[in-house]
């Protein structure tokens, strides 16, 4: 088994400590956060979502673990990311009212491993929550995930707000909620997310 395929199976079975020992495996090994996170976060929850649909109430139970493991490979990719100057900053965000963080919180690690400075928090925001963000000039992208079936209103507030206070920068949103909230784009593929956010063209090079 693969140091990937062991973070991914350490996070399916809700074991933070094998899921931290087999990403500082994967790390020391050469592996990249960006490959940890596409082929041991991700694959971990497409897995999970399998479980879900096969046995809702069992892997409801395991949801917990399967987070909070999660987290623990984020937070050691962080702490383990080279920090060179930025090119651009990109706010991650959700809006105020969605209870599904964790998306966000891999996208911001994905993110923070190609190089970029990235904005975030742990809660969702409100409209002016933002101003922080956008009041930096080298702000480039708001990427907003979102989740929940009745967090469009609060999305869409987020986004108008965004682009009356810069029209420069580029919005993207994600998630089975994302499709009326007014973006710029909307993806809920992450290697696409990838290559907008690091595409030239869209970025304003």
């Amino acid at each position: 088994m693969s140091t990937l395929e062991k973070i991914s199976d350490a996070i399916l079975s809700g074991d933070a400590s094998a899921a931290a020992g087999a990403t500082l495996g994967a790390v020391e090994s050469g592996a990249s956060p960006y490959d940890i996170i596409r082929s041991g976060v991700l694959k971990a929850w497409a897995n999970f979502c399998i479980w879900y649909e096969r046995d809702e109430k069992e892997s409801l139970k395991a949801w917990l673990g399967c987070f909070n493991a999660t987290l623990k490979v984020l937070k050691i990719l962080d702490e383990r990311l080279a920090a060179p100057p930025p090119p651009y900053s990109v706010l991650v965000a959700t809006a105020l009212g969605e209870g599904h963080v964790l998306m966000k919180a891999i996208i911001s690690t994905m993110l923070r491993a190609k190089g970029l400075k990235v904005y975030s928090s742990l809660r969702g925001l409100r409209p002016e929550d933002a101003d922080a963000a956008l009041s930096d000039p080298m702000l480039r992208f708001v990427v907003l995930s979102c989740i929940e079936s009745g967090i469009q209103g609060p999305s869409r507030d987020l986004i108008k707000h965004v682009k009356e206070k810069r029209k420069d920068v580029v919005t993207i949103a994600g998630g089975p909620a994302a499709k009326d909230c007014g973006a710029d784009i909307v993806t809920s593929d992450l290697e696409e997310l990838d290559r907008i956010v690091n595409c030239p063209k869209v970025r304003g090079d």
